[in-house]
């Protein structure tokens, strides 16, 4: 998970070394991967980030996510757009109409 400043700050006492370490979320043993800037915000105000779980079998279509990654050093924006669109067409063939709709409104920006 990555946490925000403020919960890093309210509850780990801004320590650096948290970052490594598994805490428990929900009940959960989940590791602190790191910490986000200050001002960072993303849509909705929130204390933790973590990866998003999908369930394989459902048989809901209406999937609507935002996505936040940070890219590889060395890779662009468009590039990054590519493999996102290729991956999703690998992943989903019988959907391919939706595959091609959403690719092509996806975005893929550099943040400050």
């Amino acid at each position: 998970m990555v946490l925000s400043d403020g919960l890093w700050r309210r509850r780990f006492g801004a320590e650096p070394t948290v970052v490594g370490k598994t805490v428990l979320l929900n009940d959960e043993p989940c590791a602190v991967v790191g910490v986000m800037p200050p001002a960072f915000w993303f849509f909705v105000v929130a204390d933790v980030f973590v990866p998003m779980r999908t369930n394989p079998a459902s048989r809901d279509q209406g999937h609507n996510y935002g996505v936040l990654a940070r890219l590889k050093t060395g890779v662009t924006p468009s590039q990054a757009a590519a493999d996102n669109h290729a991956d999703a067409k690998q992943r989903t063939p019988k959907f391919q109409t939706q595959v091609n709709a959403i690719a092509s409104c996806g975005n893929v920006a550099a943040l400050l």
